[in-house]
Order: C-alpha cells, then sequence, then structure tokens
C-alpha cells in the first residue's frame, strides 16, 4: 500500500506520504498486532474483542475497512494487492510477499468495495516494484501560454513537464481523468533547438479505453488549453487561518488535492448551488467547511476572501485564508510571493502589491480580555524596573528674580507588562494606537521640583506632546494572526516606551556670592510614586540615560547635563545643570569703569601740585559721585539677595578706595597748614633788631629751611598714601582672584563628580 496522504500516525514511526509499506495486521486469541515493515505495534481497539479470531468459523465473513475509521481520518492513496490468511504466515513467506516477482499461494477470497478502482489496483501493482519518481503530475485547466504556464507551475513549487519524463508513466492518471472522445493541450520547458520563442507542447487525446500523447513545436504565446506541473513527491503548502496547518500535494485522478492532519482537504471542484465556475473548497471529515471562486487563470496559492458554508451548505461569513509555500521565516504576499517575515513592517514593501506594509502592521489589535490597566505589571513576580531617558531640548529662560528656570524636556519611560503580547515588531520602533495606550498600565511619574500645573498636565496626558511605542528586546517567534505570518514578542520580550515632550518650569536656589563670576548648579528631580503598596516601582539602573549638549541662553552658558541615581532610593533621579554667567560685559560696563576711577583718583596723588588741594579735592570727589552713581545703577539691575554679592564688595572697595585718596588729600592739606601756621608763629624769631641803628631785619637765611621741611613732610605723606593703595590694590586683587577662582574650582570639581 502506497500512503498519498499526509503523514499519519499509526503508532512511531508515522506513514510518509508517497511512499509504499507493506501492512500486516495479525490477529490471535490474546492481542491484534500490525507491522508496517519491520516494525511491530501493538493495536489497541475498544471493539478488539469483536474480531474475528483463529479458527473461528465466521472469519470468511470479516469485514476489514483500510484506511477509514469513520470518523477522523480517510485515506486518499493506492492498493497494490490484498492478501487475507487463515493461517499464519511464516517470516519467510511475508519476505518473499515483500520482495517483488515473489508469488505466495493466494488466501482467503475477498471482494473490494466499489470505491476501489480496478485501474488504480493495475498502476499500485506495476508501481510497487519501480522506484519512486522524483515528481508526480498534476493537470489544471485554464488558458496560458508557455510562460504563464511556467510561471502558475513554479508559484506551486513545481515545473513544467519535459522530455526527461518518463511519460508512459506519469501521465497514466492523466489519462484516466480524462473523458472519452477528449483531448487536452499542455506546455512542457522543453525549448526548440534554433528556434526562438518556441517551445513543445504536447497533445493528450483519448478514444474511448485508447490514450497517446504527440508533441509540437509552437510559438510560446500560444495558449494551452491545460497546464500539466510536475510537482516533487513530499511538496507541502501551508494554510494559514487562525494557526498554521500543513498540507501535502498529491494527485487524485490526475488533479490537485491536498491532504491534511485530521482528515482535511483541500481541492478544485464545481462552485456550491447556481455559481457557475470552479472553487476551491476545505473540507473536513468529509464535510465542506469553506469555499472561494477560483478563477482559472489566478494562482492556487495566496491570500483569498473565503466564504464558511453551514451544515445546509449556505453561505455565512467571509474569512480570510492563505495558502502558500513560504516557510516559517518568510511572509506570504497576496499575490503568494515569499518575502522574509523579518522585513514586514518596516515601512519599506517587499511584496509587489504592498501587502507587507498597512493597516495589517499593528503592533496589538487588542488588549488580552482579564487585562487590568490598574494592575501593577509584575515581572518575574517583581515589580517591573522602569528605564528612563531624558534629553534636555533647551534651556528657555533663567529667571534670577524668581529663583525659577524653564527647560525643555523630552522624557521616555520604558517597561514591560508580560501581561501582553506583540506582533511584527521587526527592528522597528512601533507607534500604539490611542485606543490601546489609554488602556494599559503606564508608570506615573512626577517632578518634585516643577510647579503644580506641570505635573498636573504630565499626569493628565493633556497640553502635552506624548506617544507611546513599543520595540522589541529580546527574542521573537512566528505564528499567525488572521492569515497572515506574524512575529510576536511576549510582553516580557518587547519594550513599551511613553514619550512626552513639555515646557517645564522647575524652582532653583541660586547662590549670588560670586555675582557676576557664578556658576549656578540647579537640579530637576523626577520621581517614581508608587501606586500601591504592593508596587513599589524603581528605576532601572541599566536602563537611566541622560543628554543635553552644552548651550547658551542669555548670560548664560549650559553645560551638558548630569544626573545624580542613588539606588537605594530607587525613585528618584536628579538631574544637574550648571549655568555658568558669562561675565564678559560685566568686565566692560562695571570692572573696568571702577578699575579707571580708582586709577584716576590715583592720578591725583603725583599729577598734581600738592598745593593745588581745591584741584585734587575736586577731582576725588567727582569720582566717588561718579562710582556711587555707578553702584546704584548696577544694583537696581541686579538679583535681590539677603548676603552681600562680589560685586558689591568690589564697588565698595572702590568707593573706599577713592575715600581714602580724599581722606588723603585732605591729610595733607591738614599737615601743609599746620606746617605754614607754625611756620608764621615762629616768624618772630627769626627778626634781628639794631637798636643802634634803629634798624629792623628780617633773617634770611631762615625761611629756605622751614619751606623745605614742609615740601619733605607733604611729600612724604603723599608717597606713603600711594604705597599704602598700591599695596591695598594687589592684595584686593589677589583676594578677588582667588576668591573667584577656588569657589569656580570648587563647583566644577563637584559637577564633574555625578554620572554622565
Amino acid at each position: 500500500m502506497v500512503n498519498h496522504s499526509a503523514p499519519f500516525p499509526f503508532g512511531t514511526p508515522p506513514l510518509e506520504a508517497h511512499m509504499w509499506y507493506h501492512l500486516c495486521l495479525t490477529v490471535n486469541d490474546s492481542v491484534v498486532k500490525l507491522d508496517i515493515g519491520n516494525e511491530e505495534y501493538e493495536v489497541s481497539h475498544q471493539n478488539v474483542a469483536k474480531l474475528p479470531r483463529m479458527g473461528e468459523g465466521d472469519v470468511e465473513h470479516a469485514y476489514v475497512m483500510l484506511g477509514n475509521n469513520h470518523t477522523s481520518f480517510e485515506f486518499f492513496g493506492q492498493i497494490a494487492d490484498i492478501s487475507l490468511y487463515q493461517d499464519p504466515l511464516s517470516q519467510e513467506e511475508i519476505q518473499s510477499f515483500i520482495e517483488c516477482g515473489s508469488d505466495i499461494s493466494l488466501g482467503l477470497e475477498y471482494s473490494l468495495d466499489n470505491d476501489v478502482q480496478e485501474h488504480s489496483q493495475k498502476q499500485a501493482r506495476s508501481g510497487l516494484c519501480r522506484p519512486r519518481p522524483d515528481y508526480f503530475a498534476v493537470l489544471f485547466s485554464g488558458l496560458r501560454d508557455q510562460r504563464t504556464s511556467k510561471e502558475f507551475c513554479e508559484h506551486l513549487g513545481a515545473r513544467l513537464a519535459s522530455t526527461k519524463d518518463d511519460y508512459s508513466y506519469i501521465l497514466s492518471d492523466i489519462f484516466f481523468s480524462m473523458n472519452a472522445q477528449s483531448m487536452a493541450t499542455v506546455w512542457t520547458e522543453d525549448q526548440v533547438d534554433q528556434v526562438a520563442d518556441h517551445h513543445v507542447m504536447l497533445f493528450l487525446m483519448k478514444m474511448g479505453n485508447e490514450s497517446s500523447y504527440m508533441n509540437m513545436s509552437i510559438s510560446s504565446t500560444t495558449d494551452a488549453a491545460n497546464t500539466l506541473c510536475m510537482v516533487p513527491f513530499g511538496k507541502k503548502i501551508y494554510m494559514l487561518r487562525d494557526k498554521r496547518e500543513e498540507y501535502t500535494f498529491f494527485s487524485r485522478k490526475g488533479r490537485l488535492v491536498l491532504q491534511g492532519l485530521g482528515s482535511s482537504l483541500i481541492f478544485i471542484s464545481k462552485c456550491p448551488g447556481d455559481m457557475e465556475g470552479s472553487c476551491i473548497f476545505y473540507s473536513k471529515k468529509n464535510s465542506r467547511k469553506m469555499y472561494h471562486v477560483y478563477d482559472d487563470n489566478s494562482f492556487l496559492l495566496g491570500r483569498r476572501e473565503w466564504r464558511s458554508l453551514t451544515s445546509k451548505g449556505t453561505q455565512e461569513r467571509a474569512i480570510s485564508v492563505t495558502l502558500t509555500a513560504c516557510d516559517e521565516s518568510q511572509f506570504t504576499c497576496n499575490n503568494s510571493q515569499c518575502v522574509d517575515l523579518e522585513n514586514r513592517c518596516t515601512g519599506m514593501a517587499e511584496c509587489e502589491d504592498l501587502s507587507d506594509e498597512g493597516d495589517t502592521c499593528r503592533a496589538m489589535d487588542h488588549l488580552p480580555l482579564t487585562y487590568w490597566s490598574n494592575m501593577c505589571p509584575h515581572v518575574s513576580g517583581r515589580p517591573p524596573l522602569i528605564g528612563l531617558f531624558v534629553q534636555l531640548v533647551s534651556i528657555n529662560e533663567i529667571s534670577l528674580e524668581n529663583n525659577e528656570f524653564k527647560a525643555t524636556l523630552t522624557v521616555s519611560t520604558q517597561w514591560k507588562d508580560a501581561r501582553l503580547t506583540f506582533s511584527n515588531l521587526g527592528n522597528c520602533t512601533n507607534k500604539l494606537l490611542p485606543e490601546i495606550y489609554e488602556s494599559i498600565w503606564v508608570p506615573a511619574i512626577a517632578f518634585e521640583n516643577a510647579n503644580y500645573d506641570d505635573n498636573r498636565h504630565i499626569q493628565q496626558g493633556t497640553e502635552i506632546l506624548q506617544s507611546y511605542t513599543v520595540e522589541a528586546d529580546g527574542t521573537n517567534y512566528t505564528d499567525v494572526l488572521e492569515s497572515f505570518e506574524a512575529t510576536k514578542n511576549n510582553g516580557t520580550e518587547a519594550l513599551l516606551r511613553r514619550t512626552i515632550k513639555y515646557l517645564f518650569k522647575f524652582s532653583c536656589d541660586y547662590e549670588y556670592q560670586l555675582f557676576p563670576f557664578d556658576i549656578q548648579e540647579c537640579e530637576i528631580v523626577i520621581n517614581l510614586p508608587s501606586q500601591t503598596y504592593s508596587c513599589p516601582l524603581a528605576w532601572d539602573p541599566a536602563r537611566i540615560a541622560v543628554f543635553g549638549n552644552s548651550s547658551t541662553i542669555s548670560t548664560y552658558h549650559v553645560d551638558p547635563v548630569r544626573y545624580v541615581f542613588d539606588p537605594e532610593k530607587g525613585g528618584t533621579v536628579k538631574l544637574k545643570l550648571l549655568f555658568t554667567r558669562k561675565f564678559d560685559a560685566y568686565l566692560l560696563t562695571t570692572f573696568l569703569p571702577c578699575v579707571l576711577l580708582c586709577v584716576l583718583s590715583e592720578l591725583t596723588l603725583f599729577y598734581f601740585d600738592l598745593d593745588a588741594f581745591t584741584d585734587r579735592i575736586a577731582i576725588t570727589l567727582s569720582l566717588l559721585i561718579v562710582l556711587a552713581s555707578l553702584f546704584a545703577q548696577v544694583a537696581t539691575s541686579m538679583p535681590a539677595s539677603p548676603s552681600p554679592k562680589l560685586v558689591d564688595i568690589f564697588f565698595f572697595y572702590c568707593i573706599l578706595r577713592v575715600s581714602l585718596v580724599f581722606l588723603l588729600h585732605s591729610a595733607i592739606d591738614r599737615k601743609k597748614r599746620d606746617l605754614e601756621r607754625k611756620e608764621k608763629e615762629g616768624s618772630s624769631d627769626d627778626v634781628v633788631v639794631l637798636k643802634d641803628l634803629d634798624i629792623k631785619m628780617n633773617i634770611a637765611w631762615s625761611q629756605p629751611s622751614k619751606s623745605e621741611e614742609k615740601a619733605k613732610t607733604t611729600s612724604f605723606i603723599n608717597n606713603m598714601g600711594l604705597v599704602v593703595l598700591m599695596v591695598l590694590d594687589a592684595a584686593a586683587v589677589v583676594g578677588f582672584v582667588v576668591w573667584i577662582l577656588v569657589a569656580r574650582a570648587t563647583t566644577l570639581a563637584l559637577y564633574d563628580t555625578y554620572s554622565k
């Protein structure tokens, strides 16, 4: 017996299709045994006790049905010979029977059911001992030229016939299926030598019980009435509905039949009811379940809309069904073309009919019926770890007066939900539809130092830009989804992501002591509030990343953003921002003018004559007034703070320094006046009276010594004041520079310790 069906387990192993087997069923008083080739299996059956036993008188009336158990499987194949024996055969007799050409004396007489056709049995006897060919012939109707005939066979994984085939053997079934007084024309793949666009066409003719064929060279553009395909033995195709079902090709009366497990068949026959033409039917347990109209000029494989049939044969609903020869790693286009399954739903169509893209590329169509969005999705018995990706898009405003800054952030949270299943993720990031992401569990996040309205918008999803995506994060598996091949990922192998973009307003405690050489360190605190006591959420340390390049906003330079994460406080991530003030303008508009005024005040100490007190004091007082005005103007533009700022101390020093110059001028003038007064009071000691001559005479040699002493004294005071001021200036410069450099270096060193 040769089995033309798909493999069906009699025991172990199953019977392979298109292979000859010797089956021997032995019944004795205790057990029923089935021999398949050289393997022996015990057969258990609920009615085994009712089987006829050796030696019983009614054994001649036994009824044996081969290949059909009335419930789930119908045998299609060929039976070469049947022999029934009342006495057991020896092993030598069995082996002799298996070997071709050996004769065994006939056993009991038997009769065949009408379904067992004599032709098939004769053909089986002749084919039992000949080598199995690699191909078998199947005839299809429909007008096709040589090129389209070849394409039709190739889409089935078959080929056209050729002279290398044994026509006398492979065409026997074809002739048997033909009506008397009929003819069929089919193309072969043989090309006529030296004749362009000409191939060999076979003419199959049947006159009564006689059949014959002939070949003829004809133009390849001529239509043949039929198409003869040589199908490889064991060739399989698959039906895709809600799962992948395997079917095996075989020929029944020269026509193609697809046999699946469990007595399921796919075949071409007349359409039901009053419909004209041919239809492809799917039947199971001898009952037709669904069909679709088959155009003889179209391909057999591909995705079609089938109609279901009730038990009364009436139509019910449309069902999408795919017949395909593609393997599990491929996707079947609507036109039966096979493309790489990983390339489906990538945005770049691989199918010629574009059927691998479009509306069928949804990552998830619906939620499980038992899904509850308020329940935390535990992974391996623990709450999920949440990934965090933050990109600082821009710093929009730094407000020192209000102790706040505005920043545009793109924040992505990532998590896994083991309760979900996704399809066709590929290597892409796939968007989720609103009806899906509005119904799934999403981890809540809060920005601790953002204002209330910002947090409310984030929680409610209002007035923000947001998107929900999913991408593969692990291995996938292949499945069938509504007749489409699909790759699927369990929730533990897929990463959900919520991405928001929003302009936040954050608070920051600014430090002004170093103003305008200050460096402000601010932070953005992102928390994971636990939604329930049984679901304490935490950030995933391996999935925290912060991005943000350096930028400039107003008078500040913004360094690349960094972050701080303490695993002990798993629900908090702090983003660190460093605002470095650009002080070039302050140097030009504030510090350099003050330095210039101080230099001018110092020029009054040596540029003007010491006796020009009025000019010196007037210029010094003018410089003080200018400094005070400049200080007042700068103070109005500076942020208010309870502690003095560096610029305040600098102005105070400049005013103090000019004031010292003023005091120095005053001291010199005071000393000068004192010397002049003493000089006047002591002038009487310098007069000599010559009584005898009655002449009064001033002593002239005393005058130069008094003026020189006054000049030396005032010059000494002036020079000492100049030296003291220079020492104070040097100390002030060193103090200010060291203060600025140490404070900035300390802040930068601390910032460098944060994670990038």
